[in-house]
């Protein structure tokens, strides 16, 4: 993942924060802020000029942070990077295998295709998966975060993971975001492929000799058969192999591996269709936001404003489909049935106003 370091050594007390963004602004930074803090780090994602949202890393957890009203405390130092969108999706990353099983590992492997999903030729891309009997996987990605990755064997597509979805309803899924999407392509052998696809099912943690071994400080090993294959470090800013063949302390999670793998059928080009077409109005995403407070309490309004960001980095830009995946995603926050039976009905009533 691509980096360049523009400015570095700012200092918080000194600097105007808000010049700094217009400059960032206007130069079309495609890359991050970093402000580190003596307690934590902030990165302020910009795509295109455009600052997308403040990921805030403090020890090992990860919190979306309200740009509108952000300003960093005088004792920090600022750095400017420019960097390529999935170093920037990255970021957001949650070392939770077994919710985001193989999306943690987007971005690891030799890289071999990058571009804007809007010009990519489905139909030439996969005559090229078929032409160079590709094996490995390629990710889909917004600037700020990973969406799912398709695995190949040997030119055909084989499985699609999306956090704890698989194939089918993975690839449903994936169709309901409006963001700018980019795809990415990358190289790995075909036994760390079998060890991907068989997290299908959820890895487990429990002793075995096969799975993935987990440490506390990013490093995460395929285990086969009790021999470690590949140790890969992940880090806030970083993913690459390391020469460890030893087993490391961690938590180990067990998979049932497997070997052999069916042909998956798709259309690629319905990926595209999260970000064509009407977008849903903010004064609708108000109103939702407003029903889902009184379901949930004080704390639905993070809550919200944490799962909004999951489904669109641009709320004024969300598309239909995005949005019905979106009411979904907040109906199974909400632990009471009957709250959530308020809520679905809430909802069709201010739909309903909207269509009238």
């Amino acid at each position: 993942m691509w980096k360049r370091k523009v400015e570095s050594n700012l200092i918080g007390s000194i600097i105007d924060f808000r010049r700094l963004i217009k400059e960032l602004q206007e130069s079309k930074l495609t890359g991050f802020v970093k402000i580190e803090d003596w307690r934590y780090t902030d990165y302020l994602i910009f795509y295109s000029g455009v600052p997308l949202k403040v990921i805030r890393k403090n020890g090992n957890n990860k919190e979306f942070i309200d740009f509108s009203n952000y300003k960093p405390s005088e004792d920090t130092k600022i750095s400017v990077y420019e960097s390529s969108p999935l170093l920037t999706a990255h970021l957001g990353k949650i070392l939770s295998l077994p919710r985001y099983q193989t999306l943690i590992f987007s971005g690891y492997g030799d890289e071999v295709f990058f571009s804007q999903l809007e010009i990519v030729d489905f139909k030439k891309f996969e005559e090229f998966l078929k032409k160079t009997n590709f094996i490995g996987y390629f990710t889909l990605y917004t600037p700020v975060r990973i969406l799912g990755n398709f695995f190949c064997l040997y030119g055909d597509i084989v499985g699609v993971n999306c956090g704890e979805l698989w194939d089918e309803p993975a690839f449903e899924e994936l169709k309901g975001y409006g963001d700018e999407k980019f795809l990415s392509a990358y190289h790995i052998p075909p036994e760390e492929v079998q060890m991907f696809l068989s997290m299908k099912g959820g890895p487990k943690e429990g002793k075995n000799k096969t799975g993935f071994n987990v440490s506390e400080e990013g490093l995460f090993q395929l285990i086969h058969e009790g021999l470690v294959i590949k140790t890969i470090k992940i880090s806030d800013e970083d993913i690459s192999e390391v020469d460890i063949s030893r087993q490391i302390e961690g938590s180990f999670y067990r998979i049932d591996f497997r070997e052999d793998f069916s042909p998956i059928k798709l259309n690629l080009e319905l990926l595209r269709d999260g970000s064509k077409g009407d977008y849903v109005k903010t004064s609708l995403l108000n109103k939702v936001k407003d029903i889902f407070v009184d379901c949930m309490g004080p704390i639905g309004g993070l809550l919200f404003k944490r799962i909004l960001g999951e489904y669109t980095s641009r709320p004024d830009k969300m598309s239909k489909r995005s949005f019905k995946a979106f009411l979904k995603r907040l109906e199974e926050e909400i632990p009471e049935e009957n709250l959530r039976k308020e809520f679905r009905k809430k909802l069709e009533e201010v739909i309903d106003e909207t269509r009238s």
